[in-house]
């Protein structure tokens, strides 16, 4: 049997349910926000037992997705968890690394979700929000200096990108806030 269009199509269905979610969040309708969930640990359950059975990239595609749908569900452990698995088989995935430093970055591992931003930027070259990640990482590493040098850096080259701006201006306010 081939799994690719089987894996494609729920792929599609975990999309669609992670952006039902957000929005229910979002409207606050929590009937419908119960729902998703049980829809997405159902989903979840059934990519566990399919990993089980499956091999090569069809495992790493399957870890990936259920790595997306723990990050749905705020399960960051579990989601850095299933992007591990997936890089086993693709290191070089840059998606799966930007999925995995948040995972990473959202259980306060700072030292590996900055080491994760840094391949990531090896392999998918540099972006403002990589920068943005990987000065994050490095404030929260105590690294301020060194965070603030990669923000001014990034503001001469993308001096329209508000992420930066919002980040140094982060910075500033929390140095504001130490030092009064």
């Amino acid at each position: 049997m081939d799994i690719k269009p089987y894996l494609l199509e729920k792929s599609d269905v975990l999309v669609d349910l992670m952006e039902g979610l957000e929005t229910a969040v979002a409207a606050n309708d929590e009937t419908e926000s119960t729902a998703l969930v049980k829809k997405l640990n159902d989903l979840g359950h059934e990519l566990v037992e399919l990993i089980l059975n499956l091999e090569g990239d069809d495992k790493a595609y399957a870890y990936f997705m259920l790595g997306s749908l723990c990050t749905a569900l705020r399960m960051w452990a579990e989601a850095e968890d299933a992007y591990l698995h997936a890089l086993e088989t693709w290191p070089d995935h840059v998606g799966i690394l930007n999925e995995l430093f948040i995972s990473q970055y959202e259980t306060g591992k700072y030292a590996e979700a900055k080491d994760t931003v840094q391949k990531s930027i090896q392999y998918g070259g540099e972006t403002p929000e990589m920068i943005h990640n990987l000065a994050a990482a490095a404030w929260q590493l105590g690294e301020k200096a060194d965070a603030k040098m990669l923000l001014f850096n990034a503001m001469a080259k993308y001096p329209k990108e508000r992420i930066i701006l919002e980040l140094m201006n982060d910075f500033d306010q929390a140095e504001n806030v130490n030092n009064g």
